[in-house]
């Protein structure tokens, strides 16, 4: 109800034309029109995605280096290590490693930093430790790029270093035998989408190539690449990265294999929530990710490592129930900030008369700032950023919206940062507890240079209205063809006009949401309004609503429910 509504610009006849062509329901055709996909060519080549259009690898820079050296490795028998991130796309990139070298006959090294002792980024004691165990050649997966001195100190180690990495490198390019880095200035654009485990698959890739070449599977079987795809969608998933261009094709590949199950740990992980039902993204998303993220938030990614290279099924299982308690554990933590942070920003007036909100705690944990910083965000439709103070330091993470650079941002802010890094929508930062004041008034005045007062109105952007009469098999069909969806292919958005609102309560912890059914002509649909519990009394009889329709599996029972996204009186 607080929100403006925009309806993208509608060309029924080419809709119509395209439902023709394609067999889909011109609402649906629509939305791929308003993603430029209006042709039948370019329809069908996005809605059946192929591996055998995946890029060349050694069309990234550095990578056909990086695999020359890993096959010489292999071929001389010289010792290989990863050194992984603690979240889930680090830690599905060390994994993926991990098992392509087993199916090489060899066992790799790995190492992943701790976050709460250590934080991000290539640190030298992991080196020493690779180092102390025989390793020659390290490649570092979703990080390093900006880590001068820690690739320098891999040098005086006698250490042949390979850097993987999509975050967005420094100024001064580290040394090291080969920079691969999606956000190079010389990165060809269809590989801008990569996660970091999305680096390494192409990196693999490159080495099989290689070891092909060089005649190492005259007697041996090559590793199957399709069979890692599982592990590349979730990392890639988790990371939030966009679903585009070659995303897209590892997603839906991924995404495939990942259904059937077949490995214990992603199989058991899945399990604790339904212990029937399909994994798919949502599955992904909701369950898995999080989970697989927790241990690295409180210090313990390598629990999430093991349970990704776990052969046996008991074991999985063990781990799993270790990650799903962790998580829970992450959550508790978690929903203790967010009040805490809550109560801070709305004691100085109401955090919308402020164009960011800053927030900061004595000795919060610093694995969930950044989620809490997500939920700020979106609570208040603000930058956000939340920091643990601890004595002089104040340290943490900020989350944005979509029109403002956050990266940009902190970056015009340097000199009151001690350290900071991330991406547009995401960042990590430090500075001294005593220049909080002063960053919180720069930081306004940065959002006010940047934003204009109706970039803080959240807006609901329909792609093209429809009939609740409309949902049946052949839309909701049609809707999972177009999947996955994620950032630059986001979930298409449906209006409905006079809905009749049949029931609704708040449910959920603090009553956060809304339960409803909701009916249109001769049907009634169940339905969840995420974060709209506070409308429960504001609510009309008769409605206009943004909607998307998703089919889900609940105690083994596929069941479909209307997600709202907003809730508008007629």
């Amino acid at each position: 109800m607080d929100r403006r509504w925009q309806l993208r610009p509608q060309d029924p006849a080419l809709a119509s034309s395209l439902a023709q062509e394609l067999g889909l329901h011109p609402a649906l055709c629509q939305t791929l029109i308003n993603r430029r996909l209006d042709t039948p060519q370019a329809a069908r080549r996005f809605l059946r995605p192929s591996l055998k259009h995946l890029a060349n690898p050694f069309l990234l820079p550095d990578l056909e280096t990086a695999a020359d050296c890993l096959a010489e490795a292999v071929l001389s028998g010289r010792r290989i290590g990863v050194y992984g991130d603690y979240d889930a796309d680090g830690v599905t990139a060390a994994a993926i490693f991990l098992h392509f070298f087993r199916k090489l006959g060899l066992e790799a090294s790995f190492y992943l930093p701790d976050r709460l002792s250590q934080g991000y980024g290539l640190h030298p004691e992991g080196l020493d430790q690779l180092a102390g165990q025989g390793v020659e050649v390290v490649v570092t997966a979703d990080c390093g790029s900006t880590d001068l001195e820690a690739a320098a100190h891999a040098q005086r180690l006698g250490l042949r270093l390979i850097l993987t990495d999509h975050h967005p490198p420094g100024p001064d390019q580290p040394p090291a035998l080969a920079f691969v880095n999606t956000q190079r200035p010389d990165t060809p654009e269809q590989f801008g989408c990569l996660a970091g485990v999305g680096v390494i698959f192409f990196l693999l890739a490159g080495l099989r190539i290689k070891l092909r070449e060089k005649g190492f599977f005259q007697d041996r079987t090559e590793p199957r690449l399709s069979r890692l795809l599982d592990l590349v969608a979730l990392g890639t998933l988790a990371d939030v990265a966009p679903v585009t261009g070659q995303n897209r094709i590892l997603l839906t590949a991924g995404l495939a294999v990942m259904a059937q199950a077949r490995r214990p740990g992603l199989a058991a992980l899945a399990r604790l929530n339904d212990p029937v039902g399909p994994i798919g993204p949502r599955e992904a998303v909701f369950d898995l990710a999080p989970r697989l993220n927790a241990p690295g938030r409180l210090g313990q990614a390598g629990l999430a490592l093991r349970l990704l290279t776990e052969i046996d099924g008991q074991a999985a299982q063990d781990l799993a129930r270790r990650l799903d308690r962790l998580n829970t554990q992450r959550k508790s933590i978690e929903q203790k900030i967010m009040a805490a942070a809550v109560t801070q920003l709305e004691a100085r007036g109401d955090p919308r008369d402020s164009l960011a909100v800053v927030a900061a705690g004595e000795g919060w944990h610093p694995g969930v700032l950044g989620i809490v910083a997500a939920r700020l965000c979106q609570r208040y439709h603000r930058p956000a950023i939340v920091l643990s103070i601890d004595g002089d330091t104040a340290a943490g993470s900020g989350r944005s919206i979509e029109p403002f650079h956050l990266l940009q941002g902190l970056t015009n802010l340097a000199p009151l940062l001690l350290r900071y890094g991330g991406h547009r929508q995401a960042a990590g930062l430090a500075l001294k507890t005593s220049d909080l004041p002063a960053f919180g008034l720069a930081l306004e005045r940065e959002v006010g240079r940047s934003l204009s007062q109706s970039d803080l109105i959240p807006t609901v952007t329909l792609d093209s209205l429809l009939s609740l009469d409309d949902l049946d098999d052949g839309l909701l069909g049609g809707l999972a063809l177009m999947g996955p969806f994620g950032p630059g292919h986001k979930e298409p958005i449906f209006g409905a006009e006079d809905v009749g609102i049949v029931s609704a309560r708040a449910v959920g912890q603090h009553r956060a949401h809304l339960s409803l059914k909701l009916r249109q002509g001769r049907l009634t649909w169940p339905a969840i309004a995420f974060g709209q519990g506070h409308l429960l009394d504001r609510l009309p009889v008769s409605a206009r609503i943004a909607f998307l329709p998703s089919q889900e599996y609940f105690r083994g029972r596929r069941e479909t429910r209307l997600h709202v996204q907003a809730i508008q009186p007629n």
